[in-house]
């Protein structure tokens, strides 16, 4: 039994979404370069893997389905 999701995100949505994408991207990049200085990224770096899950969860939920 399928159940539907309590929202469903909009194609708009779903490109901002994208866009966040790509920052965490750029973040984890810049984390690296910061790294490579020595500097303790640790939490940082936490708060960034847990934008990048958040964003699938989200999407996994309530992207569209097809």
């Amino acid at each position: 039994e399928e159940s539907n999701p309590l929202l469903s995100l909009t194609e708009e949505t779903l490109k901002n979404i994208e866009a966040i994408k790509k920052e965490l991207d750029q973040a984890s990049s810049d984390l690296k370069a910061l790294e490579s200085l020595g500097l303790d990224t640790s939490v940082m770096r936490e708060h960034l893997n847990w934008g990048y899950k958040a964003r699938d969860v989200v999407l996994k939920q309530f992207g569209n389905k097809g």
